[in-house]
C-alpha cells in the first residue's frame, strides 16, 4: 500500500508531470477537469462554455501555429503584469532571496520542453476558465486578458472576442474564496506539478484586476504571509493546503486580494522547488 504522504507529494517538474502523458490521457483528464470546473464556479454559462469550446475545438484545429505566434505567446506569458496596487516598505534580505529564486524558477520553466509547456498552459486555462485551448487560440486570449482588444479576424471573430470577454469577466468576478478552494480540490485530485503550479500563479496575478484601493505593507510581514504558506504545504506536502490556507489570509482585518495572494502563492512554490533542488543535488 502506497504511503499516504508520498501520494499527496506533487511531482516537481512539467516535464516530470506530462512527458510520459499521452494525448488521449492529457485530453481526457482535461474533459474532466473542465466539466467540474464549469459545475462548480460557472453553472450559469453552462450552455454558453460548453458551445464556445466546441467552437474552440475548431479552431484550435484551423488556427496555424507559427513560430511568430508561439513567441507572442511566450512574451504574453513572461511579462508579469506589476501589481501596481501594493507597496512594500522597508527591506528584508529574506524576501529579497525569494524574489531571486523566483526569476531563477522562471526561467527554468522556460528551459522546459515546449510540449510540456504547452500542455501546462493548456491545462491552466482549463482550470481557471474551463476552456480548451491550444497555442493558437491562446495568443488572441491572452491578448485580451492583458488588457487589450484582440483584432478579429476571419477566424477569430467579433463573436468569439465578446464570449471570451465575458466567461474572463466572470472569472475575475468570481468569490476568491471560491476560486482558491476549486484550485485546492484541483491540486488535491490530479497533483499538478509544483511548476504547473508556480506558472498558473502568474497568470493569476496577470489577470487578475488591480484592486481599487493601495495595500500597503512591511517587506517582513510578506515574507511572513509566505512563511505561512510554505509551512501549511510542509505538514504533508499537499499543495492545496497553500490555496486554503491563502484563501483564509488577511491584513489588517483585510483579506488579500486576488493578485497579491497569488503572488506570495508563486514565491512559496518557488522556495519549496528550489528547497527539493537543493536536496535533491546533495544526495
Amino acid at each position: 500500500m502506497p504511503d499516504p504522504i508520498e501520494k499527496l507529494t506533487p511531482e516537481e517538474r512539467l516535464e516530470d508531470e506530462f512527458g510520459d502523458k499521452s494525448e488521449e490521457e492529457f485530453e481526457g483528464e482535461n474533459e474532466e477537469i473542465g466539466r467540474k470546473v464549469i459545475d462548480k464556479l460557472y453553472p450559469e454559462l453552462d450552455r454558453k462554455i460548453e458551445e464556445f469550446n466546441q467552437r474552440l475545438e475548431t479552431l484550435n484545429k484551423n488556427i496555424d501555429v507559427t513560430i511568430k505566434s508561439r513567441l507572442q505567446l511566450d512574451e504574453l506569458e513572461a511579462k508579469y503584469n506589476k501589481l501596481e496596487a501594493e507597496t512594500v516598505r522597508g527591506d528584508d534580505a529574506r524576501l529579497r532571496r525569494l524574489e531571486k529564486i523566483v526569476e531563477e524558477q522562471r526561467n527554468n520553466i522556460g528551459k522546459e520542453k515546449r510540449s510540456s509547456r504547452d500542455k501546462a498552459r493548456t491545462r491552466i486555462v482549463k482550470v481557471l476558465l474551463g476552456l480548451t485551448v491550444a497555442v493558437g487560440v491562446a495568443t488572441f486570449l491572452f491578448i485580451y486578458i492583458k488588457g487589450k482588444e484582440p483584432e478579429p479576424s476571419d477566424k477569430f471573430t467579433s463573436d468569439d472576442v465578446k464570449t471570451a470577454k465575458e466567461i474572463v469577466e466572470r472569472w475575475r468576478n468570481l468569490p476568491d474564496a471560491e476560486m482558491w478552494q476549486s484550485i485546492a480540490d484541483y491540486a488535491d485530485q490530479y497533483k499538478p506539478s509544483l511548476e504547473t503550479q508556480m506558472l498558473m500563479m502568474g497568470y493569476i496575478k496577470n489577470w487578475a484586476d488591480n484592486p481599487s484601493f493601495k495595500w500597503e505593507w512591511e517587506a517582513i510581514e510578506k515574507y511572513e504571509h509566505i512563511q505561512q504558506l510554505e509551512e501549511s504545504y510542509a505538514k504533508e506536502e499537499k499543495s492545496s493546503e497553500i490555496y486554503c490556507t491563502v484563501a483564509s489570509m488577511t491584513y489588517k482585518g483585510n483579506p488579500l486580494p486576488r493578485g497579491i495572494a497569488a503572488d506570495i502563492c508563486e514565491l512559496a512554490l518557488a522556495d519549496i522547488i528550489a528547497a527539493r533542488q537543493q536536496s535533491d543535488n546533495s544526495k
